[in-house]
């Protein structure tokens, strides 16, 4: 069976490109255009990774994962943003990981929920 990911970004181009690439690596993968929709996806599904992005409308990414503080699913975050704040604000929101999307491609992102989820 393969491992479920719920990928949170407001841009349907991002959802495509990465989306595609997890897909084509035997990932399942759902998507929402933001915190507050994935909120309501998590309460039909459960996933085994969640990549989120960080500026989103309604509900951004790190009111996403304090919202979701209390579940162990790992989650990776993957934004436009840099900053060192925003990687600090992402660790103590629980990411595991922090990537940018102008240094991350498709593969690479592939590899890093392979090295997180360990498949």
């Amino acid at each position: 069976m393969s491992k479920r990911i719920l990928l949170i970004d407001d841009d349907a181009y991002f959802q495509d490109f990465y989306g595609n690439a997890l897909r084509k690596a035997g990932f399942t993968v759902d998507a929402a255009a933001n915190g507050e929709e994935a909120l309501k996806i998590l309460k039909e599904n459960e996933y085994d990774l969640f990549i989120v992005d960080l500026v989103m409308p309604l509900m951004g990414g790190t009111a996403f994962l304090k919202a979701i503080r209390r579940r162990k699913t790992p989650r990776i975050v993957l934004t436009g943003l840099g900053g060192e704040t925003d990687k600090e604000d992402a660790r103590k929101a629980g990411a595991v990981r922090f990537l940018e999307k102008a240094q991350t491609t498709p593969a690479e992102l592939v590899a890093e929920v392979q090295g997180v989820l360990g498949a």
